[in-house]
This record gives structure tokens, sequence and C-alpha cells, in this order.
């Protein structure tokens, strides 16, 4: 089965994911890991299911020990980006202001984070058409955002 038709069938029908596009390769074959488009509304669908354990409107849509494997702690990075400490399978973890959350992140900042213990689910989307210093600045602003202005706000 071809991944995106594996994607379609397993993930974007099950969630309700609408419009979307997603980059191929020179065979036609859409790029796994990257050049998926989405707007924000479908990505808190897929922060929705990762903090439900993978379960969406009640349907168990990928399993929970999956979820479990895909968010935690595979690889030490040491720190080297702002924010983020490990990485599991695309999606990295950090810890602020003594809460963990992981995120899922694209380029020039797009974003999905998920914080469980707070059940705060964040989501950025920026406009972008070519590789530009802008985009790093998008990428450390709005996640700047997230984990110093909008998880502190969920405090109890």
């Amino acid at each position: 089965m071809e991944p995106a038709a594996f994607a379609l069938e397993y993930l974007f029908e099950p969630l309700g994911i609408g419009s979307r596009s997603w980059l191929e390769d020179k065979q036609g074959h859409v790029i796994g890991g990257a050049g998926l488009s989405i707007g924000p509304a479908d990505m808190v669908k897929i922060g929705q299911l990762y903090l439900n354990e993978g379960k969406f409107n009640g349907v168990q849509v990928v399993s929970s020990s999956w979820i479990e494997t895909a968010t935690a702690r595979h690889i030490d990075t040491g720190g080297i980006l702002s924010f983020l400490d490990d990485y599991g399978y695309f999606w990295w973890q950090g810890n602020a202001h003594a809460v963990d959350y992981y995120v899922a992140m694209g380029y020039g900042g797009q974003y999905i984070l998920v914080a469980p213990e707070r059940e705060l689910i964040a989501v950025a989307t920026c406009r972008w058409s070519v590789p530009s210093a802008r985009a790093g600045n998008n990428w450390y602003n709005i996640l700047d955002l997230i984990v110093n202005q909008i998880i502190p706000a969920t405090a109890g």
C-alpha cells in the first residue's frame, strides 16, 4: 500500500482531516517524514489523537503503545534546539515551568505542542514560500511564545 493511501485510510479519514498537500519525490511518492501541509484545525485533531492516547472521538485510531513509544525520549540531542531537549519518533520532548511536553514541528514555525498533564494542545502555522532567515526567527519566536506564555498561563 502506498504511504499516501495508508495515511488516508488509517489517519486522515478517521480524524476527518480535510484539505491537505504532501510533497512528493520524483517517482510521485509522498515524502513520509516531511512536507505535509494541513490547516490548524486539522493539526489540533492530531494533537487530540496524541493527548487521548490514540483515541479520536472515542475510537482507537492508533494504539496507545505507539503513542507512548513515539513520544518517549529515544535520542538525547544535547540541547541542540532551544526549548527541546530530546527526540522520539517525529516528536521532540521538552520541559519548561515544570511541565513536560512534546512537539511535532515543521519548517519555519509549524507546531503541534502537547502538554498532557495540562491537557494542552497548542498549534501554530506560518506562511512561508522559500527558505530564509525569517523562517528561523518564526521558529524560535513562536515556540518561545508557546513555552513561556501559553504553558505558564495554564497553571492551576
